[in-house]
């Protein structure tokens, strides 16, 4: 059994494992824009600088064009700029919009406040969302807490996000995380990883489908390379893993390592 455990013949990396990064919410969409349309058009000033930099256009644009990092390069040449579209977000959350309070953990991570940041993330997370509970893996990541990066990848992993599935898969399957060795269970969210789908089906390649297609690949892999080292090698059982290989949805067919292993397998058939 110890091959199932060689990170030599697998795909082995856990994913947002150090803070690296932060992951947050691109845009918030029309509809969340409704308090801050409300406040913004009955005149009231979120800040002492907002009534000489911004129209309502202006603002609303601002909110929607949220991106972190040009923020925090244009934080010291725009710093009421930067504080204005803040508190923008800052009355979203006030008014529940919970994507907001992740965007506002980030704003505060990337501005050095990242132990003010986790309380936001946490509330992004208890509200279930994906983007606060992956940032909260990272960050535990980052400080060693294996027990409470594991939390968060389990968190994840509950709702269907291929990153916290992919990190639980691993930290089965080679100890990480402060996880027992545990085949069975990698095997099992390997399996899981095979049911994923591209949301709406769409087809278009972004940020999130892109990473779906790379992990279920990964995991694909994975789960066919245990079996290999695991069943008997009976014609049955060899195609079986290869129809894996080669009809599971959304799996990336091309990369050397699957192209060596359904090789291999064909070899033996």
């Amino acid at each position: 059994m110890e091959d199932v455990y060689n990170k030599d013949h697998f795909f082995c990396n856990l994913i947002w494992d150090r803070l690296l990064s932060y992951i947050y919410e691109r845009p918030l969409n029309a509809s969340h824009l409704k308090p801050i349309e409300d406040f913004l058009l009955e005149g009231k000033e979120l800040t002492p600088f907002s009534q000489e930099l911004f129209t309502y256009q202006e603002a609303r644009k601002c909110v929607l064009d949220f991106d972190i990092y040009t923020m925090q390069e244009n934080y010291d040449k725009f710093p009421n700029t930067v504080d204005f579209l803040m508190d923008c977000y800052r009355y979203a959350a006030q008014e529940g919009v919970m994507e907001a309070y992740n965007n506002i953990g980030v704003y505060l991570g990337m501005t050095n406040r990242i132990e003010e940041a986790v309380l936001w993330f946490e509330g992004a997370a208890n509200a279930g969302l994906a983007t606060g509970m992956t940032n909260l893996m990272a960050y535990y990541g980052s400080k060693g807490d294996s027990d409470r990066q594991f939390f968060y990848a389990e968190k994840l992993a509950e709702i269907g996000n291929p990153a916290g599935m992919w990190n639980c898969a691993v930290s089965y399957h080679f100890g990480y995380m402060g996880r027992e060795k545990d085949i069975e269970k990698a095997r099992n969210m390997y399996q899981r990883m095979m049911l994923l789908v591209l949301e709406n089906d769409k087809n278009e390649l972004d940020f999130d489908s892109g990473q779906l297609l790379s992990l279920k690949t990964y995991a694909n892999y994975n789960l066919a390379k245990i079996r290999m080292l695991t069943e008997e090698q009976t014609e049955e059982n060899l195609k079986d893993i290869l129809n894996l290989m080669e009809h599971t949805p959304y799996v990336c067919l091309d990369r050397p390592k699957n192209i060596e292993l359904r090789e291999e397998i064909q070899n033996l058939l």
